[in-house]
């Protein structure tokens, strides 16, 4: 089972990517992928820092508009480009979507 874990606050955006496999316990373990947003240093630009359990990393400074925006740029590096780790699903010939819930 994958677990993604999105930590948003005012100035920042930190998530990361957790695999348990059911034959072990849930024990804390490094994360597959982990990435921060810092919107803190620079008006209308994000510094992005990714990395992956395998080594990969990929640091960037975004132009942003919003949060919301970096944030997608900020997902889409789970499976695309050097920080990828995981597949897309094919399911009856259509790709699967993921879907993000905003909680209040």
């Amino acid at each position: 089972m994958k677990i993604l874990v999105l930590n948003a606050g005012s100035s920042s955006q930190k998530s990361c990517l957790y695999e348990f496999k059911a034959e072990e316990p849930p024990i804390p373990s490094r994360p597959l992928w982990e990435a921060d947003i810092d919107w803190s240093h620079r008006p209308g630009l994000a510094e992005l820092k990714v990395a992956t359990a395998q080594g990969a990393s990929l640091e960037e400074t975004l132009q942003s508009e919003s949060q919301s925006e970096a944030t997608g740029h900020m997902l889409r590096t789970i499976w695309s480009g050097p920080t990828k780790v995981i597949e897309w699903c094919m399911v009856e010939g259509s790709v699967s979507k993921v879907h993000l819930l905003r909680l209040r």
